[in-house]
C-alpha cells in the first residue's frame, strides 16, 4: 500500500513568493496530464522495454507518437485479431476424440484387455488417462502473452534474427495441405521457442512441441508448456503397446 501525504508540499507552496511560484510551479492543475502520461509511457517503453523511437516533444508530435504503429507495438503484434483462425489448429477435445476412436487405438485396447484379462472398459479408462497426460492444450491467450514477452526478450538479447522468408512462405503453403515436421538442431531451448515465435509471426499453424514427460514433474513449466501446444512423451516405451499405439496415433 502506498500512502501519499502532500502536507509539506502545500505548506511550501503557501510560503513561496509570487516570483518564486512562477519558477517553481506547485499547482498540479496546470500540468498537461495527457503529455505527462505520454512521456511516462514513452519512458517505460524506451528504457525498460527497449523499444527505440523518439519521445514526443510537443502536442502534435505526441499525437503522432500515440497513433503510429510503434506505440505499444508488441501488444498490437501479439493481439492481432485476425491471427487465431490462421494458427490455432484442432482443439484438444477433438484431437483426443479422434485418437481414442481410431482403429489403431481401439485394436490396441482390445489386445491389452485380452492379454491382461482386464475388462475393456478398464483398459479404455487407462487409455484416456495416458492421452490426457500426453496431449497438449494450446490456448491462444497464453500464446499471445508469450509472443508479447518473447518479442521483448529477443530484442534485448539479439542484435538481429535472420529469417529465410521465402523458405517460411513455402512452409506456410505446404502446411495448408499437409502436416509438417520441424526438426531443430536443439543446441539450446531457444530453438523451439524461436520456431514457435516465427510461426506465430508469419501466420503459420503453431507447432506441437514434443517434450519429455519429466517436465510433468514441474507444475508451472508443465502448465505453460501444455498450453503452449507441447505434448509429453516418455523417454522410452518399453513393451507398452497401448502407449505406443496412442502416441503413434496422436502424432499423426
Amino acid at each position: 500500500e502506498w500512502i501519499y501525504d502532500g502536507t509539506n508540499l502545500e505548506e511550501l507552496r503557501e510560503r513561496v513568493s509570487k516570483e518564486e511560484a512562477k519558477i517553481f510551479n506547485f499547482d498540479v492543475r496546470t500540468i498537461h496530464w495527457e503529455m505527462y502520461l505520454k512521456f511516462w509511457v514513452w519512458g517505460m517503453m524506451y528504457w525498460i522495454m527497449k523499444d527505440t523511437y523518439d519521445p514526443p516533444d510537443n502536442d502534435r508530435q505526441a499525437v503522432m507518437f500515440m497513433g503510429d504503429g510503434r506505440f505499444l507495438s508488441d501488444t498490437k503484434f501479439a493481439y492481432r485479431t485476425e491471427l487465431a483462425s490462421e494458427i490455432e489448429g484442432v482443439s484438444r477435445r477433438d484431437t483426443k476424440t479422434l485418437v481414442l476412436v481410431s482403429q489403431r487405438v481401439q485394436e490396441a485396447i482390445k489386445a491389452e484387455a485380452a492379454r491382461t484379462g482386464k475388462p475393456v472398459e478398464e483398459v479404455s479408462k487407462r487409455a484416456q488417462e495416458i492421452l490426457t497426460q500426453m496431449s497438449g492444450d494450446l490456448r491462444m491467450p497464453i500464446m499471445r502473452t508469450e509472443a508479447w514477452f518473447w518479442r521483448k526478450i529477443y530484442r534485448n538479447f539479439y542484435n538481429q534474427i535472420l529469417v529465410d522468408e521465402t523458405g517460411l512462405q513455402k512452409v506456410k503453403d505446404i502446411s495448408r495441405k499437409y502436416p509438417i515436421i520441424v526438426i531443430p538442431t536443439h543446441r539450446s531451448y531457444v530453438d523451439f521457442l524461436l520456431i514457435t515465435y516465427l510461426f506465430f509471426h508469419y501466420y503459420i499453424p503453431l507447432p506441437q512441441i514434443a517434450a519429455g514427460d519429466d517436465f510433468l514433474n514441474l507444475k508451472v513449466i508443465n502448465w505453460i508448456f501444455r498450453h503452449s501446444g507441447a505434448f509429453f512423451m516418455r523417454r522410452g516405451f518399453g513393451n507398452d503397446d497401448l502407449y505406443r499405439s496412442i502416441f503413434s496415433e496422436y502424432v499423426q
